[in-house]
């Protein structure tokens, strides 16, 4: 590019000074970056991004070796040494305590967010689920993270939360570990307030470990003992898994001569009621694929409940009654189609054995076995008045989905409860129920 001679000093490269009509025109060039430059800013950022990772890895490496507790005993020691002041030791331990956990955490939640970490935690969660039977919705109890926590520092209980949770942001990764180092520093503060002794046990790793392990073993016992004596072990089911004091017996039954008997029982209560004839109002297009659980006193079926499932034709709840939002009969529907809803029909017990708690158990076996199986929602008709009796009773979250219409001989309506939900509001609401309902262990009998 030419420059005018007319000016009296030099032009750099980004300016362009021509000389027009009306005087002098001076224009600014945009430069481009060079290929080598940007080349050279991304290797920057690399170097850059490298060696906060290492920073960052020193910082755990620190946090999880005996440097952590020397850092931390020589700070409160020599507190200690000087105040002869518990209060001054406690807040030497717990401050130091703050310092090093806190570090640890703001240094481990970027390495626990790059695809590596990422990487490496969905292969442990696949070992685990295909070797020790863990389900990919278990979760680590509050004292396994309190555990952990104890023995390798807010960075270890980061971990954890990591393969709990593996869609977890770098920051909800970074305040769990903040959390965790407070915890700590208040727990370990308070130990400080008994004098150098009690720090000089806290900071010794083997002491703590072998404490932490020798509790976390007894508990551990405890909750074994209980759970082999009262919790449920998962019933296989096609047999006869429970039985109750009036010496009836309750499964799940795929015998053709059982089912056979089931549906006469349950016709029996329809004509008891004037609901209409099973094969006329449809419902025998679902037997073949329905889940049907039966109550047996001797050779004799005394009750009996049917789940309507894995059908082309939509159940029942979904095809004849109406919805406040169409949206919702539509996702319903589809639920249904992949298999993760479920109909519970009608529960017929024979005149001699109601009242007796044979209904109740048959809805508990259904329940335990959908959650087995993995369903997640169900549906019913009934009369809101009965499904409200239901959900009072014994805990159940039945929402009603649409206006009532006379359905059967009733005024009824459609209504679907979330399993998972019940779940927990049964034991917030009705802990004993929720006991007997999910957790107590049935009384199997051979068939």
């Amino acid at each position: 590019m030419t420059q005018p001679s007319a000016l009296p000093f030099p032009v750099p490269p980004e300016i362009r000074a021509t000389q027009g009509a009306d005087g002098l025109v001076v224009e600014h060039i945009e430069q481009p970056i060079a290929p080598e430059s940007a080349e050279a800013e991304t290797i920057k950022l690399s170097w850059r991004k490298r060696m906060t990772h290492i920073l960052s890895g020193a910082v755990i490496a620190a946090e999880v070796s005996p440097a952590n507790e020397l850092i931390r005993g020589a700070m409160t020691l020599g507190v200690a040494g000087v105040s002869h002041s518990p209060i001054a030791s406690a807040i030497a331990f717990g401050g130091s305590t703050l310092l090093v956990e806190g570090a640890a955490a703001v240094a481990a939640a970027p390495l626990l967010d790059t695809n590596t970490a990422s990487k490496g935690i969905t292969s442990a969660r696949q070992f685990m689920e295909r070797h020790f039977s863990r389900r990919e919705d278990d979760k680590f109890s509050k004292t396994t993270y309190a555990t952990a926590a104890l023995i390798g520092g807010s960075a270890v209980s980061m971990v954890m939360k990591k393969y709990d949770s593996p869609n977890i942001t770098k920051k909800e990764l970074r305040s769990h570990g903040i959390r965790t180092a407070l915890g700590l520093s208040a727990v370990l503060g308070t130990l400080g307030l008994a004098g150098p002794k009690l720090v000089e046990l806290a900071t010794d790793n083997l002491i703590t470990t072998g404490a932490v392990l020798a509790v976390g073993s007894g508990v551990a016992a405890v909750r074994n003992i209980q759970k082999s004596s009262i919790e449920s072990k998962r019933n296989p089911v096609e047999q006869w898994a429970d039985r109750d004091k009036h010496g009836l017996k309750y499964g799940i039954t795929d015998d053709s001569i059982e089912r056979e008997k089931a549906a006469i029982l349950e016709q029996a209560v329809w004509d008891e009621n004037d609901y209409g004839n099973l094969e006329q109002e449809g419902y025998t297009e679902y037997f073949p694929e329905s889940r049907v659980i039966v109550a047996f006193e001797g050779e004799e079926c005394v009750g009996m409940s049917r789940i309507f499932r894995n059908t082309e034709k939509q159940p029942p709840f979904i095809k004849d009654m109406s919805f406040y939002d169409e949206s919702k009969k539509e996702e319903l529907a589809t639920l249904y189609s992949n298999g993760e809803l479920e109909e519970l029909a009608l529960a017929a017990v024979a005149v001699n054995h109601r009242g007796k708690g044979a209904n109740t158990r048959l809805w508990r076996l259904a329940y335990r076995d959908a959650r087995e199986r993995g369903i997640k929602y169900w549906g019913i008709i009934m009369e809101p008045e009965r499904v409200q009796h239901m959900n009072d009773k014994h805990g159940f979250t039945f929402e009603q989905l649409g206006d009532v219409k006379e359905y059967q001989g009733g005024d009824c309506a459609a209504h679907v409860m979330d399993l998972e939900e019940v779940d927990k509001h049964m034991h917030d609401k009705k802990f004993i129920t929720h006991f007997w309902f999910t957790k107590l262990k049935l009384r199997a009998s051979d068939k």
